[in-house]
């Protein structure tokens, strides 16, 4: 009896080792498995979201960057409107106080008026200028900027000594009526004739400025309406 129980207990003893030896290994082995499967997903899964991050916020800057362009751009658009637009409201008002057929009623017979007229010249053509520094620092024009040159020569060539030349002839005629005596007709008669000349003068240069006048003006207008669409696009 003892030894029918040694040798069960004998048996059972070498199916509890082949239990051990065969089926252990491959449960841990599984269980290693799906530890090692676990922790490599969990890597993966760390490198992913770092991955994220850094694009999320590469793509942060970009759009920072890209907004900041965009935004300095339409500033810049912005800036080349406003002088184009500057230019030629001071290119009109130098004009205007050049061919003012009247001086704008000043009284022509007080030379301290004449003088503040010719004042009003000076001043008018120093705002063209600060005006012009503007327009050729921001408008991104060759052609448009050397129109704005040329039409400025062309005036001055043109009108500005009829103006200035018909201003001095005033005054020293006012001089003169202040000095005569009884001979004032004929010094009347000469201020009529300033006048005519001043005012034919001005009737015939103003017709040869006057297509160049509005060829400049066509051009900025159609470059303005560029810019638009182009500040539309940048949107």
């Amino acid at each position: 009896m003892e030894y029918i129980n040694t040798i069960i207990l004998l048996i059972a003893f070498l199916i509890l080792y082949f239990l051990i030896k065969n089926m252990l290994p491959s449960y841990f082995g599984e269980k290693g498995k799906n530890l090692a499967t676990k922790q490599d997903i969990t890597d993966i899964t760390e490198k992913v979201e770092s991955v994220k991050q850094i694009f999320t916020a590469q793509n942060e800057k970009l759009k920072f960057n890209l907004q900041f362009l965009t935004s300095s751009q339409l500033g810049l658009y912005q800036e080349e409107r406003n002088a184009i637009i500057d230019y030629n409201q001071k290119l009109a008002i130098w004009i205007n106080v050049l061919t003012n057929s009247d001086f704008a009623g000043i009284d022509t017979k007080s030379s301290l008026e004449i003088e503040e007229y010719k004042k009003l010249i000076s001043n008018s053509y120093s705002d063209l200028l600060e005006s012009e520094a503007k327009f050729k620092l921001f408008v991104d024009n060759s052609e448009l900027t050397n129109q704005a040159d040329n039409l400025k020569i062309l005036i001055l060539d043109k009108l500005c000594d009829i103006a200035n030349s018909c201003l001095i002839e005033l005054k020293y005629n006012n001089i003169n009526l202040e000095r005569s005596g009884n001979d004032t007709e004929k010094l009347h008669d000469e201020r009529m004739t300033f006048h005519d000349n001043y005012n034919k003068s001005i009737v015939e240069n103003i017709t040869l400025i006057a297509p160049v006048i509005r060829e400049f003006r066509k051009n900025c207008k159609d470059y303005l309406y560029r810019l638009i669409k182009t500040t539309e696009q940048s949107h």
